[in-house]
């Protein structure tokens, strides 16, 4: 078995304040997340599109524009009573960071709440420490 590839998009809006979208997962697990995914047969040569992708089934955005790939991958293990289920021993993704042009959000069946929020309390609502550190990376950049 392998590790299965994802991609995870750190999404934010540019008003007066900086504010990044953050979706409630229910299915599979709960908690809140940054909208991701794995990566299609389709897609295994380009993240970009995959990104999008996943960016516009979760979210329902479409007019969104990719600005960087963070220097680092999250990666973590499945449970062992998942690995069968998967086909993998876990998950490595490649993290961007994405300005969306929209605040419009229609969720897929995955989310059932969503918040655009400024860095801090995004940072607090997160689930994962890794996406705490992702957006604590996206931050510094955004801001130099």
């Amino acid at each position: 078995m392998s590790l299965r590839k994802a991609v995870v998009g750190i999404v934010f809006l540019k008003e007066d304040v900086t504010k990044f979208l953050v979706l409630r997962r229910k299915l599979g697990w709960q908690g809140w997340e940054f909208p991701k995914g794995g990566m299609e047969r389709k897609d295994m040569d380009v993240e970009e599109a995959a990104l999008k992708r996943e960016i516009e089934e979760e979210t329902g955005l479409k007019n969104v524009r990719v600005l960087s790939k963070m220097p680092f991958e999250i990666r973590y293990d499945y449970p062992i009573k998942y690995r069968d289920k998967y086909k993998h021993t876990g998950t490595v993704q490649s993290v961007f960071l994405v300005r969306s042009f929209s605040s419009e959000v229609r969720l897929s069946l995955e989310h059932d709440e969503f918040v655009w929020l400024p860095y801090e309390d995004a940072l607090k609502k997160l689930t994962f420490a890794d996406q705490k550190k992702a957006l604590e990376v996206a931050w510094k950049e955004l801001n130099n």
